[in-house]
């Protein structure tokens, strides 16, 4: 629990406390290396290491780690590609997350780094939908450059990923509010007193559904300060390849804030979202939009958050509102093109 509230010191004393009670559980060797690491207590990391009864693959992965936030990542690379394909019995579930550092060490060796800033700058950038594994290389010069990280993700895999770079980072919580959106933009500023270049990490693409973004923007220009955004893939991104409903998407596709349903070309895929603002939307929305396309059209649903997160609900426009009654606010709407 201390871990995900970003109180990493903390958690790294109760780690050792609970070592002292199992001192051969490799699991929490794991945990306790991670964690001396991101506490930026590298040499008792490494120490810690040297001792743990760890199989090969798991050794080899947290060396990657550690050699990694070093900037050593051509010898990182090779320590996460062998535990990537070692066949030690529970080496299973580490192999997609070695093969994925493998990956990013590689990609750190041959990036042009971002020249160093004049004055100060935020850098906000999104890890993907599917968090951290979708993050673009862009994304990894920005992030690279970085003097402190904000991370909007208590996912332990996102800490996880974030602690590769070794550098300083804090949670910020920020989940759909304005409100949230103004007081994270506040928490953030901070951090411009020691640092010039502060990075704010957030799911997705941060401009979509970007109250956030347009916080941290509102602040910064009022200081004089730029504010870059890489490339990412958002949910809208990801979407169409998960419904199978891509017809047309060559031609582009629609991405709509539910204030904006005027002038939608059925021609184009249209990715809907942020329907908070509209009354009884589960009832309005697909009156709406049946004054575009017949009620039999298909329509898929990302239900916003649980277990559904991935797995689009299939539906036609006349069935919709029983699958709204189901779904949260931060529920996204796919509509493929009509067929031409």
């Amino acid at each position: 629990m201390l871990f995900v509230q970003g109180r990493v010191a903390e958690a790294a004393r109760e780690s050792a406390r609970a070592l002292k009670l199992s001192p051969r559980d490799p699991g929490l060797h794991h945990e306790h290396v991670r964690l001396l690491a991101l506490a930026g207590r590298g040499a008792e990391a490494a120490a810690a290491l040297r001792k743990a009864p760890l199989p090969r693959a798991l050794r080899d992965h947290l060396g990657g780690y550690l050699l990694a936030r070093r900037g050593e990542w051509k010898r990182a690379e090779r320590l996460f590609r062998a535990a990537a394909v070692s066949r030690e019995p529970g080496a299973e579930g580490l192999r997609d997350r070695s093969r994925f550092y493998a990956l990013v060490a590689r990609e750190m060796t041959m990036l042009k780094r971002e020249p160093r800033v004049a004055s100060r700058e935020m850098r906000l950038m999104g890890l993907g939908y599917r968090q951290p594994f979708q993050v673009s290389v862009q994304s990894l010069a920005f992030l690279s450059g970085a003097e402190v990280i904000y991370s909007n993700l208590s996912d332990a895999s996102v800490v996880d990923f974030v602690g590769l770079f070794g550098i300083p980072f804090r949670a910020i919580v920020f989940r759909r509010s304005d409100h949230e959106a103004f007081k994270c933009a506040r928490d953030v500023m901070p951090g411009f007193k020691k640092a010039r270049v502060v990075c704010v990490v957030t799911r997705g693409h941060p401009l979509y559904y970007g109250r956030l973004a347009y916080r941290l923007a509102q602040l910064v220009a009022r200081r004089g300060w730029p504010m870059r955004v890489p490339g990412s893939t958002s949910l809208a991104d990801s979407f169409l390849s998960m419904a199978d409903r891509s017809s047309g998407a060559a031609l582009g596709a629609q991405l709509r804030d539910c204030n904006d349903l005027g002038d939608i070309d059925p021609r184009l895929p249209l990715v809907l979202y942020n329907f908070g603002a509209m009354g009884d939307w589960r009832a309005e929305l697909p009156k709406k939009l049946m004054k575009v396309y017949p009620s039999s059209h298909p329509v898929a649903l990302l239900a916003g958050s649980g277990d559904r997160e991935f797995a689009p609900l299939q539906s036609t426009l006349g069935g919709v509102e029983r699958a709204l009654r189901l779904a949260d606010e931060a529920v996204t709407i796919l509509v493929p093109a009509l067929p031409s």
